[in-house]
Parts: structure tokens; sequence; C-alpha cells
């Protein structure tokens, strides 16, 4: 999962694992070595959850406030929702492993799973029309040749690759001229 927060975006910020999150004692240590002020148990989109609140009185006079909160946000406090102890933990270990959305690790990734929804979409490839294992085999050959052969013709006639699919609710805001 990304870390969507404003820190972690602008990547000069305390994002959610600069805190450090003691579940025995049910606190929260930020950057700054102070302690959360409540910890409530909570559900956020139907799955369990954790509201960490620091204390006003700690966070106004931090010198780390710009790089924590945002001065015009309407609480003066630093707010943190996590999900439950197991979900937060793999996802910090995701992280930690580099597994996160690294668009370079996954650029190969990419290709595979375009290429497998294109020839599910053309070739009907997610059944198999015949009853064996020979004749299942002989239609997968016979729909990457199609794939290839339909890949080779958009090349020759300088079609471009990878163009991402307008959905229609775009194409409707777009109006006529660009639809």
């Amino acid at each position: 999962m990304r870390n969507t927060g404003w820190q972690a975006r602008e990547g000069n910020g305390f994002d959610l694992s600069s805190f450090e999150l003691d579940w025995e004692k049910k606190e929260a240590i930020c950057p700054e070595d102070k302690k959360s002020a409540s910890w409530k148990e909570t559900t956020r989109d139907g799955r369990p959850a954790v509201r960490v609140r620091f204390s006003r009185y700690d966070c106004r006079p931090c010198p780390s406030r710009d790089l924590c909160i945002r001065c015009e946000s309407s609480p003066p406090f630093r707010d943190l929702t996590v999900r439950s102890r197991e979900h937060y933990g793999a996802m910090r270990l995701t992280r930690e492993l580099g597994l996160g959305p690294d668009r370079a690790r996954y650029s190969g990734r990419e290709g595979i799973e375009g290429t497998i929804a294109r020839a599910v979409k053309t070739c009907g490839a997610r059944r198999a029309r015949y009853v064996g294992l020979g004749k299942v085999h002989l239609q997968h050959l016979l729909g990457a040749a199609a794939l290839n052969c339909l890949r080779v013709g958009e090349w020759l006639a300088g079609q471009q690759r990878g163009a991402r699919r307008r959905s229609p609710f775009s194409k409707l805001m777009a109006g006529p001229a660009t639809a």
C-alpha cells in the first residue's frame, strides 16, 4: 500500500513511518520524542483501525511543526489513523523491503499484465473452448500467434503502443472536439 499523506508525497515531512507505535502501551512517539495524548480503537471503512492524537500543547511550540502538520490545517495537532496491528506491520514490512509502488521495479510486470489483459479481451484467453490438455494448449498457442500478428500489423501501420484507454466519462467531459 502506498503512503498517501502529503508528507510522503513531498518527501520532506514526517509521514506515518516516522512515528514509532508501541502497541502494548497503546501510545505513539513522534520524531521529536513526544508521546501521544490519546489512542482510540475505532473502525475505518468497516475495518478495525486505531486513531492516535498528539497534544496541541506539544505540537504548537514544536520546532518541526512544518514537517509534521500544515499550518493552515484546522486542528493544531498531529492526528494519525492506522489500520490494525497486523495490517500496519505488513504495510511497514512491504515498504521496508521496497515492494511498494516502485515503477522501475515493476515496469516489466506492467507489460506482462497488459499482454494478458489484451489476450483476455481479444482472444478470450480466460476460458478454454475445448476439452483436453492438448486442445487447450493449441488454443493458447493460436491466441499468442494472433496477438503477435495484431502487434505486427499495428507496428506496420505506425500505431502507437501503450496508449491509455480513456473512460467514457472523461471523453464526455472533454467534449465533442477531443472525443
